[in-house]
């Protein structure tokens, strides 16, 4: 199956590059105020989006089922029965979900782009490319592919809604979930559904958060979506070569996106203090930027 063909972002203000392109390949787009582009950035565009729970061989049940049992101690306990909200509590706290990170603003998708670079310790030549990717979708394009009839965002509370059947999911063994879909305990949908979380935590809402819950099809969105009526309009990837990393991190702050606009804490706050008052973080295996800094670009 081929990969998603990407638009190659490649000047020296790859932020101000990826706006136009975004403007213009959104211009035909049938969008209104409730309805905006989601985008996700990853460090690297070789792994298409794909939920975390997914990547790696993962105990879904006992993970979901250990946490809700848990997280009472710690003072977090949403309504039992309100499964979504105990999914979007997880995967805020870090633990693998079916749910992938989207958000509606191109910024903040730069920003988890370049920050994951530079906080990460994968070896460079492990990664799959060479550049960074962020990836764009038509949200309200993705739900009609379930064909349920829906013109928006369905909710995730609902019991018998799709999103809500998706969150399900994660509740059973993967023992149980084929008999109960087979006998019509369970319903959930094939693709993934765009689904506006409720927000468990003040950065859901600075992030311009947003998920989709996937379903039975656990491959990577990439393979999932293509031959679909997304792909070329309304499902779009453009890479940046990581070596554009610096500059994109200087562009993005002159724009006013930093560590504590992102991470509205004290963590945040120590963060950009850090970049700012001291060196300027570079990735510890970016050959690329050593080259750069020999080379006295």
């Amino acid at each position: 199956m081929p990969a998603l063909p990407p638009t190659h972002i490649t000047s020296d203000h790859p932020v101000a590059e990826l706006l136009d392109r975004i403007r213009t390949d959104t211009a035909p787009w049938a969008l209104d105020p409730h309805v905006r582009p989601w985008f996700r950035g990853q460090a690297d565009a070789g792994e298409p989006p794909r939920p975390s729970v997914f990547r790696h061989d993962y105990d879904e049940f006992w993970m979901t089922t250990m946490f809700r049992l848990q997280a009472i101690s710690f003072g977090h306990a949403p309504e039992t029965e309100r499964l979504d909200q105990w999914l979007f509590l997880m995967q805020h706290h870090g633990l693998p979900t079916r749910l992938l990170d989207w958000t509606e603003s191109p910024l903040v998708a730069c920003f988890f782009a370049v920050e994951r670079w530079f906080t990460s310790d994968k070896v460079e030549q492990n990664y799959e490319s060479p550049d960074m990717g962020v990836w764009m979708i038509h949200p309200v394009e993705l739900n009609r592919l379930t064909a349920t009839d829906t013109e928006g965002f369905p909710n995730t509370w609902t019991p018998g809604n799709p999103a809500f059947e998706n969150c399900r999911l994660a509740f059973h063994t993967r023992q149980e979930q084929p008999a109960m879909i087979k006998g019509g305990g369970l319903k959930p949908s094939d693709y993934p559904l765009a689904v506006i979380p409720s927000n468990v935590d003040p950065r859901v809402a600075v992030q311009r958060s947003c998920f989709m819950i996937f379903g039975t099809n656990e491959e990577n969105l990439e393979w999932m979506l293509a031959g679909t009526s997304l792909v070329p309009y309304y499902f779009t990837k453009y890479t940046i070569p990581r070596r554009l990393a610096p500059a994109m991190r200087e562009e993005l702050e002159a724009m006013g996106i930093s560590f504590s606009n992102v991470y509205p804490d004290l963590g945040g706050l120590a963060a950009e203090l850090r970049t700012r008052f001291g060196p300027s973080p570079q990735h510890k295996f970016c050959r690329a930027c050593e080259r750069a800094r020999t080379r006295g670009d």
